[in-house]
């Protein structure tokens, strides 16, 4: 059900996720303007594994610095995207269940009471709505299990 093209994260995620991604672009500019060397993660991986294919390569043609600087920056977003599709995979959810909703004037939501009664907008055989920030991502029947309320999915719906 997780799709990548939807990412939820706090501010505080997205702060650490970026200034984890800077530390680590600083470090590779440093060690590259030390070195001399502009080699990628997967260049050196078969260059260190002894696959021929990495060497019967012909180089490239040079790069403009444009081109440098677009490549550099693609390279960092995927890296940026990954690590917080990560986060968010790894950072835990609050899931609502929606059974209904009333829509009520003031005066009458300061009159609810023990034994009052709300009429709700869907009927009992109404499936309940599973949402996840703001969205519906699913839908099901309430029941019981082991002495607790819950709800069984029967419709999963595209984040």
């Amino acid at each position: 059900m997780a799709d990548t093209d939807s990412i939820t994260l706090s501010q505080d995620d997205i702060n650490l996720v970026l200034k984890t991604v800077r530390k680590e672009n600083a470090a590779h500019d440093k060690a590259d303007a030390l070195l001399g060397i502009g080699l990628s993660q997967s260049d050196l991986d078969k260059l260190f594994n002894g696959k021929p294919e990495f060497i019967a390569q012909e180089k490239p043609a040079p790069l403009s610095p444009e081109d440098k600087r677009a490549a550099k920056i693609a390279e960092r977003k995927a890296r940026a995207a990954a690590l917080l599709a990560k986060v968010n995979a790894e950072s835990p959810k609050r899931l609502y269940a929606i059974y209904g909703t009333v829509l009520l004037p003031g005066a009458q939501v300061s009159k609810l009471a023990p034994g009052s009664t709300l009429e709700l907008d869907r009927s009992p055989e109404t499936a309940a709505d599973i949402m996840l920030d703001d969205k519906v991502i699913a839908r099901g029947f309430l029941e019981t299990k082991d002495g607790h309320c819950s709800v069984r999915i029967t419709e999963t719906l595209r984040i």
